[in-house]
């Protein structure tokens, strides 16, 4: 499904029409109920299409882009009300996260909600998650940037978050490792997701710079700003996943580790393709040039 994504998005960037935008917001609505958390990035995704108004260009559109996000987004959070899917991640998130941060515990003390008795009640759980998210809401400086830095105990997740986040694990997943679908060679697989942070951070910042380089030179396409979503978003959809992740960090961050990646590696086969391009168009119109000299009509 996020396939069919971009691949929407790619199209819309290099004709948008209304059928486009629709087709669109369509397959994000399907993507967006695989899973949860998805439902962040589409309000992140509103977001940058929001800022694309500066633009005078298909305004219209665009507006209605950013409102058929916020649509989605309210129909992911609906149905996850509707079958209590905060219910399990409520339950993990208060035994690994709020017994595990003193000044989380004394901030569901001070709230009238201690982590104490029969805690792990539906009526509990269902006032916790309020009282978890007023936590957070006062405390943005540890949502922007806890995941980030530090070490986690929990199940099934890296003890450290950043290679949690950026270099997840999933070989406790794998029963029988060698029956993995469609695996590709080990060499390829490295060199297309490359675990080492240094090599990880060191490509998208090289995928950025050339980008810049080749606007610079030849002038950015519409298409760019799909490659550009994706590494823009990777912050929002990283954050998401460890807030609410009680346990198995990894696997809920394989989804924008791998989109990180895929980003950078579109960033540069965007950018070489239109520095390819405007090469060609330079030399078609040298020869052009020459042609029109060597013409007899020309040099009379």
């Amino acid at each position: 499904m996020m396939a069919l994504v971009l691949a929407a998005w790619i199209a819309l960037t290099l004709r948008p029409t209304p059928l486009r935008a629709g087709l669109v917001l369509a397959a994000m609505l399907v993507w967006t109920f695989t899973r949860d958390s998805n439902a962040y990035v589409v309000v992140a995704v509103g977001a940058l299409v929001l800022l694309t108004l500066l633009d005078a260009r298909h305004r219209p559109l665009k507006v209605a882009l950013a409102a058929g996000c916020v649509v989605i987004y309210g129909a992911s959070f609906a149905s996850a009300e509707a079958g209590k899917r905060w219910l399990l991640p409520t339950k993990d998130i208060v035994f690994r996260r709020v017994l595990e941060t003193p000044e989380m515990s004394g901030y569901f003390a001070d709230h009238g909600h201690p982590v104490v008795g029969n805690w792990t009640l539906e009526p509990w759980l269902e006032r916790a998650r309020s009282v978890y998210a007023g936590y957070l809401l006062r405390n943005p400086g540890y949502v922007l940037t806890a995941p980030f830095h530090g070490r986690q105990e929990a199940l099934y997740s890296t003890p450290d978050n950043r290679t949690a986040l950026f270099s997840p694990d999933l070989s406790l997943y794998n029963t029988n490792e060698g029956l993995g679908f469609l695996r590709p060679p080990r060499e390829i697989a490295k060199f297309m997701f490359p675990r080492d942070l240094l090599t990880l951070f060191a490509l998208v910042a090289g995928a950025v710079l050339l980008a810049a380089a080749v606007a610079i030179r030849a002038g950015p396409l519409p298409v760019w700003v799909v490659p550009a979503g994706l590494l823009l978003t990777t912050y929002p959809h990283m954050l998401a996943a460890w807030h609410f992740s009680g346990y198995e960090v990894d696997r809920h961050a394989l989804q924008a580790s791998l989109l990180l990646r895929l980003g950078a590696f579109l960033m540069i086969l965007v950018a070489i393709d239109r520095l390819v391009a405007t090469e060609r168009e330079r030399r078609r119109a040298r020869r052009n040039r020459r042609g029109l000299a060597d013409h007899p009509s020309a040099q009379a």
